[in-house]
């Protein structure tokens, strides 16, 4: 016969009387004394003889002197109160506590405690002696709180040799005969089907350059005749801005018209609307804006006067 380890009953099993025994047992764990479980087994057997429960012991709270069943304090407010008084009077007692040595400030964490040194006290951190508060960069000198920081610093550090350099990618590019041969396509396309100019036109994405933001509130401030339409397609082209019911056209030029190439184009351009029946003006930028009044004049008689 065995005697039980939870009860002290004795039994032919090996550990436990019982279900309910070896379930209570099971609980206490392997890392408890045996005295521990005879106490245990003792308490259990007086409860059910007297059917009252044995009173736990009680201690003196070490900060209020309250009593309590806990260790040795009877709540948090009294633990941090005591940590609080032990750190003032002797602030090396206690290793998990960081101490700043300029302000007196105290940290339960080192990470806490490094960010107040790096951004309160960063030109008095030299005074500190074996402490290794900050990480270092090897090649930059760069100082950083956390080893992740600077992991993420040292593999793009300028100074680095084994930099890891992300190239991205380069994309085809096209040669200049396929460039001349997907235009030409493009033009023949759109001579045959002039229909489709119109649809390209509306759902082309294209911002208003400044010039012509500029001419259009000059248009609405100034002008008598505001029936105007911008960026009419008229064949393959487009016109800035264009009166349908008097067939007059006024283009905006920016710089990039007056290259050679863009000069022989606009003269292609500016021969097929003649041959339309469109009258056109032509107004470079840069002598609109320095002399905006004059080129204002003469585009309004130019559209209301209809007289160049």
């Amino acid at each position: 016969m065995n005697k039980c380890e939870y009860c002290g009953k004795e039994t032919s099993n090996k550990r436990y009387c019982s279900v309910h025994c070896r379930a209570k047992g099971s609980n206490l764990g392997r890392k408890q004394s045996a005295e521990h479980i005879k106490k245990r087994a003792l308490a259990v057997a007086e409860y059910r003889e007297t059917g009252k429960k044995k009173k736990k012991s009680t201690i003196l709270c070490e900060f209020c002197k309250k009593k309590t069943t806990n260790k040795r304090f009877c709540s948090r407010k009294c633990l941090y109160s005591f940590l609080r008084k032990r750190v003032k009077k002797s602030p090396q007692t206690l290793y998990h506590h960081f101490l700043c040595q300029f302000c007196e400030k105290r940290f339960f964490n080192k990470k806490n405690y490094l960010e107040h040194i790096a951004n309160d006290h960063n030109d008095k951190k030299e005074l500190l002696i074996g402490i290794e508060l900050l990480h270092k960069c090897p090649y930059c000198g760069k100082e950083f709180i956390s080893g992740q920081k600077l992991g993420g610093h040292v593999v793009r550090c300028k100074k680095n040799p084994y930099k890891v350099y992300y190239k991205k990618p380069k994309g085809h590019k096209h040669s200049e005969e396929t460039k001349k041969k997907i235009s030409d396509s493009l033009k023949r396309y759109l001579n045959d089907n002039p229909k489709k100019l119109e649809f390209l036109c509306s759902h082309h994405f294209r911002r208003a350059s400044y010039p012509e933001k500029f001419f259009t509130k000059v248009i609405e401030k100034e002008f008598e005749d505001k029936n105007y339409i911008k960026d009419l397609p008229v064949g393959k082209y487009r016109i800035d801005f264009a009166w349908p019911n008097k067939m007059l056209a006024i283009e905006v030029d920016g710089e990039q018209h007056f290259t050679p190439e863009a000069q022989e184009h606009d003269r292609i351009r500016d021969a097929f609307l003649r041959e339309k029946g469109w009258t056109l003006l032509r107004i470079r930028w840069i002598n609109f804006y320095k002399e905006t009044q004059k080129y204002i004049l003469l585009a309004k008689k130019f559209i209301d006067k209809s007289i160049l």
